[in-house]
């Protein structure tokens, strides 16, 4: 009887000891993967830094044209706290596709001289494109065609602005007011005709 009690402690005992080595190696694979993988990943940042090392970058010596500034400005002084006015917007990320994306697509990359937000829910009202036949080193060019097709089919309205030494407020104020719904265009006319007279440049 001791016997069989000695004979089955020893095969308990080898069971157990079999049970714990199986744990112990597994317990090593999964670690010695997880150092691989750590090690994969380190290789990975070091070849992205490695690619990027010894290339710099710098401050743009001038964001915006004075022409556009001055446009910029006058748009500021006319526009009611309800809106709030931004340059240099990618069409892109005013925008978004409906159905097939190549129209969205062709539009990447490109960039809208200023656009009116409603000041309230940021959602794009209006958008502003300068140009101008000068062939100085300022020279604002209209926007591609695939731009005015993308922002029309939006029915985002579009404002051009040619660009002159000095302007009329109503130059400025008459066009964006009725692309906002502030004024019909009717009124607008009319206000343009009773100013034509005025000096009343800015």
């Amino acid at each position: 009887m001791t016997l069989i009690i000695f004979i089955s402690a020893i095969i308990l005992l080898s069971l157990l000891g079999y049970i714990i080595y199986f744990l112990v190696k597994r317990k090593k694979r999964g670690d010695s993967k997880k150092n691989i993988k750590i090690k994969i990943n380190k290789k990975e940042k070091k070849k992205s830094f490695d690619e990027v090392k010894g290339s710099y970058c710098d401050v743009v010596e001038k964001f915006m044209f004075n022409k556009e500034v001055k446009i910029m400005n006058l748009i500021n002084k006319i526009l009611p706290s309800d809106y709030v006015l931004f340059p240099k917007i990618g069409a892109d990320k005013i925008l978004e596709p409906v159905g097939n994306p190549n129209l969205y697509n062709s539009i990447k990359g490109k960039y809208l001289d200023f656009v009116i937000f409603d000041a309230k829910n940021m959602k794009p009202k209006v958008v502003i494109d300068t140009y101008d036949g000068s062939l100085d080193n300022e020279q604002l060019d209209l926007q591609a065609p695939e731009v005015f097709q993308a922002i029309s089919s939006a029915e985002l309205p579009i404002v051009e602005i040619k660009v002159k030494f000095e302007y009329l407020e109503e130059e400025i104020k008459n066009p964006i007011f009725e692309a906002l719904g502030l004024i019909k265009k009717e009124e607008a006319i009319n206000e343009q005709s009773n100013n034509d007279t005025s000096n009343n440049k800015v």
